[in-house]
């Protein structure tokens, strides 16, 4: 702010420094005299000061910002909640299944283990962006869909493995077998109001699953490990046809189904819910 200020002022010329030789009264200041100094603005609170997130990897779990950061533009996510402790039957064959997939990978991390419970989820729309002057029209939409239907008995029935769009991370998953057809009525009825905003809507041949696990991919031959955060060349085979057969016969009992309840919504760092029907 100070140079900008100093340019504003028209200095004197070299010969008003020195002192006058000529007969007369002394010649009063110039205004613009060398004397005077700019006025120095105080700083800008940090209170006004918007920070534009860093695209550090090292701050985000090694992830890599697709999009870059706009003001007044927030990312979204439409979600099925899927809750289970890890003292019930589900939450059991979970930990299990994934403690036995880190012993083979172990730069495997897990996803919605926290203080002994899964909370994980079945999207039902892609990572999407909304502008501020769309989000209460957004999550009107999706009260309306939440209300017009009903919960439902959900079951997990094989692992997978799936990657993100641009093959950077890769995740271990669990495919959704009973709930299928109505997790699909949920996406249906949330296209007309992604067209509404210009966004898109879902695959065309989802895989509703739930990750409980994920890694680090290299991409293109190059590997961007970091000393957290290292990479892998890919989640082999082999993991998963292992825990398909040992762990799918028990995700299969009637004791590991779960009750899908309500719809979510997360817009930047902030979650609505609305209950089914």
């Amino acid at each position: 702010m100070s140079k900008q200020g100093s340019r504003l002022v028209s200095y004197a010329s070299s010969d008003e420094g020195v002192e006058a030789k000529l007969e007369g009264p002394p010649k009063k200041k110039s205004f613009h005299s060398p004397l005077t100094q700019p006025r120095k603005l105080p700083p800008l609170s940090s209170k006004l000061v918007v920070a534009t997130p860093a695209n550090n990897p090292a701050l985000h779990q090694g992830r890599v910002r697709n999009s870059p950061h706009v003001d007044g533009r927030w990312a979204c996510h439409v979600f099925v909640p899927v809750v289970s402790e890890t003292d019930e039957q589900l939450g059991r064959v979970l930990s299990s299944a994934f403690q036995g997939a880190k012993a083979k990978v172990p730069t495997l991390r897990p996803i919605g283990l926290d203080d002994g419970r899964w909370e994980l989820h079945i999207s039902l729309s892609r990572p999407t962006f909304l502008w501020t002057h769309q989000r209460e029209e957004f999550k009107n939409a999706v009260r309306r869909v939440a209300a017009a239907h009903q919960g439902w008995t959900l079951s997990l029935v094989k692992f997978i493995k799936l990657e993100n769009d641009d093959h950077s991370r890769v995740f271990l998953a669990v495919q959704v077998g009973a709930g299928h057809e109505q997790i699909g009525a949920l996406t249906d009825a949330l296209t007309p109001a992604l067209r509404a905003i210009k966004q898109s809507e879902f695959y065309p041949e989802p895989k509703f699953h739930v990750s409980i696990g994920w890694a680090l991919l290299e991409r293109n031959g190059i590997d961007k490990s970091t000393e957290d955060f290292p990479t892998i060349t890919e989640l082999p085979q082999d993991v998963i046809e292992d825990l398909n057969r040992d762990f799918a016969p028990q995700l299969c009992r009637p004791s590991a189904r779960v009750e899908v309840e309500e719809v979510c919504v997360k817009i930047g760092k902030d979650v609505f819910r609305w209950g089914l029907g």
